[in-house]
């Protein structure tokens, strides 16, 4: 029998881990992914957006239209061993049991002493597009919902005490330290405009640029900052607090005075909060031929660029989203030397009673709450792309996303190192990527398109059941491109599924 059914504390730690579990695995093994592969392909048109504006004049494309769903998870905490994803994926209820200890647990957790991280990620692009104006300009745009939620070195005890039991005395009467860890989470929509232009041409050389601008719209956001805690487990119902400065601020859309035991507590009101948000790219390529391409009338009649290799840099995301109704702040901070009786937690009721409790907790330290307006920032990052033309439509790609942290208060993409090796043609294209995911696990993935259909995973080893997974994606997408080199109606266009 596992040891969560043990205390009522047990049970509230379980209902959060069941709730993480849920979102991981169940969310997760259920919807498509496209995380950047194809990005990169010359026939990705409007969705080399995703990773740098300026390829969109290096596109073998003049034209595209299309929709796109984008899902990526991982955690370094939980996993599902290997050989169990198809039963898992097969099934609508997990039963799969893990021993540890001497005690049996729904899902298998990871046993050390290093910070953990959990990145998720849900991008629908509901609708996309570009078009180029005249072999030297193209413009774009997108209408994108975005969710993500990641949690940031978080502190090894919290997740190792959640899953083998709170009453369990191999933690008591330890000290816990740490500092710099957050868990973040922002839902938004965002109507973006992209242009790009070729800015010099001359023999083998070629420059181009490109820039986009998006609206955005804020549904919801939570941040929890811990920039130091210092406390101590007592025994299985307390907790000696010794120092703390924490601030957790959020704009929700549910009824902060509703009580739980009523139910719905939502409050969906509509839009929080607005925004602005930018992405920058520039592209060198170095062009197999030295000849100028000449100057055509219509679009569709400009040649495609042959190239020996092309380099790319980019930042994305850069701006933030400004939430005001329902915003609240709050901040806990000095040495409060302060014991926590677990129990005053069961009595809440709301979600304002709750910082109300944690206000009275630790009213002998600097606590400040208020109900101003809150700024989030987006999840930017700073990219490096490069693309090699082996021969005949065989070509490798190499992209590195790092994510930046510009604000106090924002959500975090992970980061990516992918090298991925393509044969592309207009009809077909099979790619292998191999990625370095969060400069932690190695993934190979496997993404293959036929016609107007195109179906992948970067982590193909999960699926068939060769290695632990500690998150799922599948991605399944349609484009259609129309692409440069001829005019004539209905020739030079072909359903693809380059679609991030």
């Amino acid at each position: 029998m596992s040891s969560f059914e043990k205390t009522d504390n047990d049970h509230f730690c379980r209902r959060l881990y069941f709730v993480f579990l849920t979102v991981l695995f169940v969310l997760i093994a259920k919807t498509t992914s496209a995380q950047f592969l194809g990005t990169a392909s010359n026939y990705a048109g409007s969705h080399v957006l995703a990773i740098n504006p300026s390829l969109m004049t290096t596109s073998y494309c003049y034209a595209d239209f299309g929709l796109n769903l984008r899902l990526l998870a991982y955690n370094d905490m939980f996993f599902l061993p290997s050989g169990e994803i198809l039963s898992t994926l097969k099934s609508s209820k997990y039963s799969y049991k893990f021993e540890y200890d001497g005690n049996l647990y729904d899902i298998g957790f990871l046993i050390n002493k290093n910070p953990k991280k959990v990145n998720e990620t849900l991008d629908f692009a509901v609708l996309s597009g570009m078009r180029n104006i005249d072999g030297k300009q193209s413009v774009g745009a997108f209408l994108n919902m975005r969710l993500y939620t990641d949690a940031y070195r978080i502190p090894w005890e919290i997740p190792e005490m959640m899953i083998v039991s709170f009453d369990n005395g191999d933690y008591f009467n330890k000290d816990y330290k740490s500092k710099n860890w957050d868990i973040s989470t922002m839902t938004w929509s965002e109507i973006g405009l992209s242009y790009s232009r070729v800015i010099y041409e001359r023999y083998n050389d070629k420059i181009d640029v490109g820039a986009t601008v998006k609206g955005l719209l804020g549904y919801d956001a939570a941040v929890l900052h811990v920039n130091n805690i210092d406390y101590e487990i007592l025994n299985k119902d307390s907790a000696f607090v010794k120092s703390i400065d924490a601030d957790i601020v959020y704009s929700l859309p549910l009824d902060y005075d509703k009580k739980f035991a009523d139910g719905n507590i939502l409050n969906l009101e509509g839009i929080n909060g607005h925004g602005m948000g930018f992405d920058f790219g520039v592209t060198y390529t170095r062009k197999k031929n030295t000849d100028i391409p000449r100057k055509v009338k219509r679009a569709c009649s400009y040649p495609i660029t042959p190239y020996q290799w092309r380099f790319g840099l980019s930042f994305l995301n850069i701006g933030a989203i400004r939430f005001n109704n329902g915003a609240r702040s709050h901040n806990i901070s000095g040495d409060v030397n302060t014991v926590v009786d677990f129990s005053v937690f069961n009595d809440i009721q709301t979600i304002n009673n709750l910082f109300d409790t944690l206000d009275m907790i630790f009213a002998d330290g600097d606590v400040s709450s208020s109900n101003g307006a809150i700024r989030v920032g987006l999840p930017t990052v700073f990219s490096m792309q490069f693309d090699y033309n082996i021969s005949h439509g065989l070509f490798v790609n190499a992209s590195w996303l790092h994510p930046l942290k510009l604000m106090k208060y924002s959500v975090r993409r992970a980061a990516l190192l992918m090298v991925e090796p393509r044969y592309e043609r207009q009809l077909f294209e099979i790619s292998l990527p191999v990625t370095f995911y969060n400069y932690e696990k190695v993934f190979v993935g496997l993404s293959a398109r036929v016609g107007f259909i195109t179906i992948g995973t970067h982590n193909l080893l999960n699926i068939i059941g060769i290695r632990n997974a500690y998150g799922l994606d599948f991605y399944l997408a349609l484009k259609f491109n129309l692409h440069k080199g001829s005019c004539a109606s209905g020739k030079g266009a072909c359903w693809n599924s380059d679609f991030r």
